[in-house]
């Protein structure tokens, strides 16, 4: 994880839970294990902050929450800026031959393959939300 978040800039970096956060730092102080990372999100539970001044930990409901509270027309514009070949995540190997590499997915791509996982099971509901990941 140390490898990917110093070769590409991270702004969110989500956890399963407070000790997977211990165990990526390391004994080290938030902004010294990943600078660019502005937040941690915890998937279970909350966190210990005393090695994490100046950035946020947030548990998932609390991530959840911030979401709900965005205005719609926010989002809506958000949303209109994506571009299909537009890069929202990258995929790294797993390094076993050499330095992880990565692999960048596009929006067009992924919500192709939203819109298969849906109809495998709710042939009615296709997604139509892109996903963005972007840097500022």
């Amino acid at each position: 994880m140390s490898y990917i978040c110093h070769h590409c800039p991270v702004d969110v970096l989500v956890l399963s839970d407070a000790a997977e956060l211990a165990r990526v730092l390391d004994g080290r102080a938030a902004s010294e294990a990943f600078p660019t990372v502005r937040a941690y999100v915890l998937m279970e539970g909350e966190a210990n902050s005393e090695k994490l001044e100046g950035t946020k930990v947030l548990a998932w409901r609390e991530l959840m929450e911030l979401g709900r509270s965005l205005p719609e027309a926010g989002v809506d514009q958000a949303l209109a800026e994506i571009a299909p070949n537009q890069a929202c995540m990258l995929l790294y190997t797993s390094g076993t031959t050499g330095p992880p590499k990565g692999r960048v997915g596009r929006q067009h791509l992924k919500r192709s393959a939203q819109q298969e996982h849906c109809k495998s099971f709710l042939p009615f509901a296709i997604s139509q939300v892109p996903f963005s990941a972007t840097t500022t």
